[in-house]
């Protein structure tokens, strides 16, 4: 009968208090800090937009499937809690959550005047494990949070609890230059154009 107790014990305590993190299938994890309320961060493009599909060969079409993106972030959930963007390469049918794709995105809170801007037009994004050097961080994922009493974004490329210095208002943040992938592949991009901004 004690074994029998003792085993009822070590279930529930193993229910009840080591639940492993909900951690969904996102690639751009998104946060909120000394916040009291829940904040909407969007995603939208600046210029083009480009899908993907593979048919025996590389494809790449413009697409405006992936031009807004809205994540209602709840304040002040751990890292291991949160959700946000899902990347077009590896997203769920019907998607969870809202995807992205290649393009060259402005990123703000409650679409204010807090911004910076995301590019991720390089064709290697998605698969930078197949390319030299190894990647900083997580090989496609990344970490943007808001902090609430700053007014301010932060931004790292791995899981763990170093955050970087607040991202400057109106920064050009490249996927590629984050990862330290060296210069974007974009010549399979149709109609492309380096700088959106202009």
């Amino acid at each position: 009968m004690k074994n029998l107790s003792l085993k009822f014990v070590l279930i529930f305590f193993n229910i009840s208090f080591c639940q492993i993190p909900y951690s969904p299938a996102v690639e751009i994890f998104l946060g909120l800090e000394n916040a009291s309320v829940s904040h909407t961060i969007n995603m939208n493009s600046f210029g083009a937009v480009f899908g993907y599909t593979y048919n025996g060969n590389h494809s790449y079409e413009i697409t405006n499937y992936y031009d807004h993106l809205d994540y209602e972030a709840p304040p002040n959930l751990s890292e291991g809690n949160w959700a946000g963007f899902d990347f077009v390469f590896s997203s769920t049918s019907p998607p969870t959550f809202d995807i992205y794709g290649f393009g060259f995105y402005k990123v703000t809170i409650d679409e204010g005047t807090s911004y910076f801007y995301l590019d991720y037009r390089d064709q290697r994004y998605g698969s930078y494990e197949l390319y030299p050097p190894p990647s900083y961080g997580h090989d496609a994922d990344i970490w943007i949070k808001y902090d609430d009493n700053l007014n301010q974004f932060f931004i790292k490329s791995d899981g763990g609890f170093d955050w970087t210095n607040p991202v400057p208002l109106g920064a050009i943040i490249r996927i590629w230059d984050i990862k330290q992938k060296g210069v974007p592949f974009t010549d399979l991009f149709p109609d492309f154009w380096q700088n959106c901004l202009v």
